[in-house]
C-alpha cells in the first residue's frame, strides 16, 4: 500500500512538472501547433471481473470470471498537447461469482455508480488520437445488489432466506475506492472512441468503510470478507466535441 501511494505521488509530481515545462516552451513558441482542448461524450463496454479476495462469498469454492457491463459519460480537458484530465460518471453492473466444490455457484451482483478521475497522457500529441491513462482514481458508490445461487445443473436455488439476503445487503459496503487505467484511441475524423479500461478496488481502503456490524462479525469469523474486485472492459464511445 505504501509503495502504491509513493508511486501515485511520484506520478502526480511528474505530471505537474511536465505541465510547467511544456507551458514554458509554449510561451517561447508562438507558432505552437493547435490541438483540441475539450472533449465530452458517452461510452459503454463489456468485459470480465473477478474477486480480489478468495472466499468472499463462500468458505469453500473458487472465485471465477463473471461478465461486466459499464456505461456512462465523460468530459475531459487537455492542459497541453501531451497531457489532460478526464472526469467520468459511470454505471457498472459488476458480479462476483463463486463456484462451489459441489458444482453449484453463487453470484453477488453490484449495480454501482462511480466517478473515475483519470490523468491522460498523449505520447504523440492530442491530435494523434492515441492516449493512455497514467493513473486514475475511481470512487464507487453501491446501488442495488442482488444475490443468486444455482445448483450443479445450473438451476436456480431458492433456499437462501430473505433474512439472509437482507443481512448480506446491510453488511456490505456502500462505498469502494479503487484505481483505474485505460488505453484509448479516438478516430478524430468521426469522433469514434475505442478503449480498453481496467480497474481494481483497494481491499485495505474498502475495509476502512465497513460498518460496525460487519466488523463485529469479522472478529467472530475471520473467513468473511468485504468483496473487492478487479475488472477489465472493452469499450466503444463517441466524442461529441468532434462535431464542432
Amino acid at each position: 500500500m505504501k509503495t502504491m501511494l509513493r508511486n501515485f505521488i511520484f506520478t502526480i509530481m511528474f505530471a505537474f512538472a511536465l505541465i510547467n515545462i511544456s507551458k514554458a516552451e509554449d510561451t517561447q513558441n508562438e507558432q505552437q501547433e493547435e490541438f483540441d482542448r475539450f472533449g465530452f461524450g458517452i461510452t459503454s463496454g463489456l468485459g470480465g471481473s473477478i474477486s480480489n479476495n478468495q472466499k468472499a462469498l463462500e468458505e469453500d469454492g473458487t472465485d471465477t470470471l463473471a461478465l461486466v457491463f459499464r456505461a456512462g459519460a465523460f468530459a475531459e480537458y487537455n492542459f497541453i498537447k501531451y497531457l489532460g484530465i478526464q472526469l467520468g460518471g459511470m454505471y457498472t453492473m459488476l458480479p462476483i461469482k463463486n463456484t462451489e466444490k459441489g458444482g453449484g455457484s453463487s453470484t453477488l451482483t453490484f449495480h454501482n455508480f462511480s466517478l473515475p478521475i483519470k490523468l491522460k497522457l498523449y505520447p504523440f500529441g492530442v491530435q494523434s488520437g492515441f492516449s493512455l491513462c497514467l493513473i486514475g482514481i475511481e470512487p464507487m458508490f453501491r446501488g442495488h445488489i442482488s444475490f443468486a445461487e444455482t445448483d450443479k445443473n445450473g438451476k436456480s436455488k431458492e433456499n437462501t432466506s430473505d433474512k439472509t439476503k437482507k443481512e448480506m445487503k446491510e453488511n456490505l459496503n456502500s462505498f469502494f475506492l479503487g484505481l483505474c487505467g485505460c488505453l484509448e484511441y479516438e478516430i478524430k475524423s468521426i469522433g469514434l472512441i475505442l478503449s480498453l479500461t481496467g480497474g481494481t478496488s483497494l481491499p485495505m481502503v474498502t475495509g476502512l468503510f465497513a460498518n460496525e456490524t460487519f466488523k463485529k462479525m469479522k472478529e467472530n469469523n475471520k473467513n468473511i470478507y468485504q468483496p473487492t474486485f478487479t475488472y477489465i472492459t472493452f469499450n466503444i464511445g463517441y466524442n461529441f466535441a468532434s462535431i464542432f
